[in-house]
């Protein structure tokens, strides 16, 4: 997965930083209790437009400096 780093606008300025990016996706279970969930993980790609569901992404550096922010644009799973 390639991933782009974006100075602010002042300096417009793009580059390639080393991450790693690990995604899961999960489908959220209505629990007993209003608004309580249980996430079970997505391990195919059976993908229900009646379900709710949280994708976690995850951006590790793999350089010693530490990242400040990031944006990351993901987008939806293909409908199955």
């Amino acid at each position: 997965m390639q991933v782009r780093w974006r100075e602010p606008a002042k300096t417009a300025q793009q580059s390639n930083i080393p991450v790693t990016v690990e995604r899961q996706l999960y489908r959220l279970i209505p629990g007993e209790e209003e608004m309580s969930f249980t996430l079970l993980p997505v391990t195919s790609n059976e993908i229900d437009s009646d379900a709710l569901y949280l994708d976690e992404i995850t951006l590790t550096s793999e350089q010693d400096a530490v990242l400040r922010y990031g944006q990351v644009e993901v987008p939806l799973p293909a409908r199955g």
